[in-house]
């Protein structure tokens, strides 16, 4: 069972855990006042746990899930409608997924802590580039998604090439050694025959993909985007 698997069960699991916890220790009248603030400073830590990624900060996969499903809704339920001038808040989404070039190498070579340092690293690098009215999150082991509301194709397009610029002329350390590192990205907009997230994401990967193939430190998107 690999990490992102294992991330994927405790998501599905610690949420109804948080919840009986909470109930417990609503109905419990026997614990002492020092037990009930143990148990709930644990109850936090599990609900960051489950909300946000332990190692980066980020949301994870699950939240992202459900912070961004509501507004595919609204796209689906407009366009079955055929309705011609949207009014929902939400007019378009688009994804970025964002994949560390060759981080294998960097475990493989420093070891798993220098990977989980260049983890939190570029997740902070990437925050800093983020607007607080999108998305971003750890999607599982060195990939981060960004959803973007109300931004077409261009736009996320431009960010992400500013994004990979930035990271590429970015210098990281570990116990004094200079790193160096690349990221590919794949951007999709959710489009005609697109349902869900899932399809979205299938079509971002895909993007990701071509990044790769083309030899890393890429962007790909529907419009080529030429580097600069």
């Amino acid at each position: 069972m690999d990490m992102t698997q294992i991330l994927t069960l405790w998501a599905a699991f610690s949420v109804p855990l948080i919840i009986g916890l909470t109930i417990f220790l609503g109905l419990s009248r026997k614990l002492t006042q020092a037990e009930k603030k143990k148990m709930q400073k644990e109850i936090e830590r599990l609900q960051q746990l489950a909300y946000k990624d332990e190692l980066t900060g980020l949301l994870t996969r699950r939240t992202f899930e459900e912070e961004l499903e509501p507004h595919l809704r609204e796209i689906v339920v407009a366009r079955d409608r055929k309705v011609k001038e949207r009014t929902s808040p939400t007019q378009c989404v688009t994804l970025a997924v964002i994949d560390i070039d060759r981080f294998k190498n960097v475990n493989d070579t420093l070891g798993h802590r220098a990977g989980d340092h260049v983890l939190q690293e570029v997740a902070n690098h990437i925050k800093r580039h983020v607007r607080a009215t999108n998305f971003l999150a750890r999607w599982g082991g060195e990939e981060f998604v960004v959803a973007f509301l109300n931004v077409g194709m261009e736009g996320a397009l431009r960010f992400a090439e500013r994004l990979r610029k930035n990271m590429e002329e970015a210098v990281f350390t570990w116990n004094n050694l200079t790193l160096r590192l690349t990221i590919s990205v794949g951007v999709a907009t959710f489009g005609e025959g697109m349902k869900n997230l899932q399809d979205l994401f299938e079509e971002a990967d895909k993007e990701l993909y071509k990044a790769k193939y083309a030899g890393r430190n890429r962007v790909s998107g529907q419009v080529e985007v030429p580097r600069k």
